[in-house]
């Protein structure tokens, strides 16, 4: 803090060497220098509210107004300060759309600091669209290369072809950039291993996925990077139709972490995909216990409901597809109800305090209220789950602290022009960020509605074979025909699985914790 107040005292008439032909000219320099050197002792003696009030004086002074970049620079320090970043982003925002080439870069590099730490999509675009990564000092190089990468992989996204293969390369770059030792590493590694895949260079993911599992080596087993490197490599295998590698790695995410249960389902996929019926169907007791009845998982009971009908088990087929209806079919109905009741011009925050109230629940831990809310339970974790809304939503809390902090300072300050600025300033973006989400969260249920729409289709589809399905057993019953042996692991009978100390018992819908993960489907195919 000392050190910039210094250099600013040095260098604030640098340039003005020309002597003004009118004594009121020279008055009036005479004049600012002295309120702008009061003001910056403020600041040197850390009495920053008293400085920024003095600055926002001058800052609204018309005579002053070719001085206004360096006034706002200034003043945009101080509330950094202050801890009031974003109010201090909106002076850099003005310096750099000034063109002032004295305080620009300076004024870049704070907003890519503030920007940084408000992880907020909009704000880094702006700033890393400007940004020039040799500028900064060396200490702060990684985070602008993290933050400049992740601003090219979120734009290629809706891009044509062309474009998206250069942009992702052009974060793929500048993911590679991060060094190790950066906090920023585990991500940007992750990413750049997730680019990758994305042009579809397997070996060069899979190595990049090897290097962030290595760089974890000294942590736990249940280290969230270490883990969602291990996920990234059986999602590529998968990609890749590489069942058996996917597979391995898929069976490598750890029980205890958050990640074990989308692996869980995934690793269904890959059983399924690769022939192994009895696998898959062994995970699905797990996925659809008790423990995971919280959790949007509606196409794992459409690939339950295919695996039956691959092995012919119309009696079982039956019950799940009967399940999808009560559970999903159902919720398909209360979001279509909330969304028609909301209406397409309505605020969009609504859908932000829907949320929210479920989050409150949640916290509580009142079930009750969880499932009286407006959209169902499952759907609503599933959207709190996604990236652009935690992300927002994170941003949005950080916004209403600063806001407290401005409404924690003295009456005086308060009611000061800077003071009711700065609340108008945050006011009003907590206004439009909580609208932002509320229109994120819509489109995240239309897209759980088209979703649901295209799986009750595929529910109609399924009920047609299942009916043709018995049809044809029981003709081919009639007719004593039996059927080809099918590819499927039905080769170890249950006495394998006794002698090896396994036990038997008549399932009743019970579930135990310690046993999630661990069951094993030893029925056989009815089609013969």
């Amino acid at each position: 803090m000392q050190q910039w107040i210094s250099i600013l005292l040095t260098v604030v008439f640098l340039g003005s060497t020309i002597r003004p032909s009118v004594a009121s000219s020279e008055d009036r320099r005479n004049s600012y220098k002295e309120r702008l050197n009061s003001a910056l002792q403020m600041a040197k003696d850390e009495k920053y509210a008293e400085a920024s009030r003095a600055l926002y004086q001058i800052l609204r002074d018309p005579r002053l107004r070719d001085k206004s970049a360096q006034i706002r620079y200034m003043l945009g320090l101080v509330l950094i300060e202050m801890k009031m970043n974003q109010v201090a982003s909106y002076q850099f925002v003005d310096v750099i759309k000034s063109g002032d080439r004295k305080y620009v870069q300076n004024s870049l590099e704070r907003l890519s600091m503030i920007a940084d730490d408000l992880n907020n999509d909009t704000l880094l675009n702006y700033a890393m669209k400007k940004v020039k990564v040799e500028d900064f000092p060396s200490n702060k190089r990684d985070m602008v290369n993290f933050r400049v990468g992740e601003t090219y992989l979120l734009s290629s996204s809706g891009d044509n072809s062309k474009e998206k293969v250069s942009k992702l390369k052009s974060a793929i770059a500048n993911f590679r950039r991060v060094p190790s030792g950066s906090t920023y590493f585990p991500k940007a590694k992750y990413l750049q291993a997730s680019g990758l895949a994305e042009l579809g260079d397997t070996s060069g993911a899979l190595e990049a996925f090897d290097e962030l599992i290595d760089s974890r080596s000294e942590f736990a087993p249940t280290d969230v990077n270490r883990t969602a490197a291990i996920l990234g490599k059986a999602r590529v295998f998968y990609q890749a139709k590489k069942w058996g590698e996917s597979v391995e790695y898929y069976r490598r995410v750890p029980k205890d972490t958050e990640l074990w249960h989308d692996a869980l389902f995934e690793l269904s996929w890959a059983l399924f995909r690769s022939g192994k019926f009895r696998s898959a169907l062994s995970l699905f007791n797990s996925l659809h216990s008790t423990y995971y009845d919280d959790f949007y998982i509606p196409e794992s009971l459409i690939l339950r409901a295919i695996v039956y009908l691959y092995i012919c088990k119309y009696d079982e087929m039956e019950k799940v597809l009967n399940i999808f209806d009560s559970t999903y079919a159902n919720q398909l109905k209360r979001v279509n109800l909330f969304m028609s009741e909301t209406g397409k011009g309505s605020d969009h925050r609504v859908y932000l305090e829907a949320i929210e109230k479920i989050m409150a629940a949640e916290k509580k831990s009142n079930q009750s209220e969880k499932v009286k809310g407006a959209i169902p339970y499952n759907i609503a974790r599933y959207v709190i789950k996604e990236g652009d809304f935690s992300r927002s939503y994170v941003y949005l809390q950080k916004l209403i602290e600063e806001l407290k902090r401005v409404e924690s300072q003295d009456s005086s300050w308060q009611n000061s022009t800077v003071g009711r600025y700065a609340k108008k300033a945050l006011q009003l973006r907590i206004k439009n960020t909580r609208l932002h989400i509320g229109s994120m969260i819509r489109n995240h249920l239309i897209e759980v509605r088209g979703e649901l729409r295209d799986l009750e289709e595929q529910v109609g589809f399924l009920r047609y074979e299942m009916v043709n399905g018995r049809k044809n057993l029981v003709k081919r019953k009639i007719l004593g025909k039996g059927l080809e042996e099918g590819r499927i692991d039905d080769h170890t009978d249950r006495s394998f699985y006794v002698q090896n100390g396994y036990e038997y018992w008549p399932f009743q819908g019970e579930y135990w914790l310690d046993e999630i993960g661990n069951h094993h489907y030893v029925g056989k195919r009815s089609c013969d």
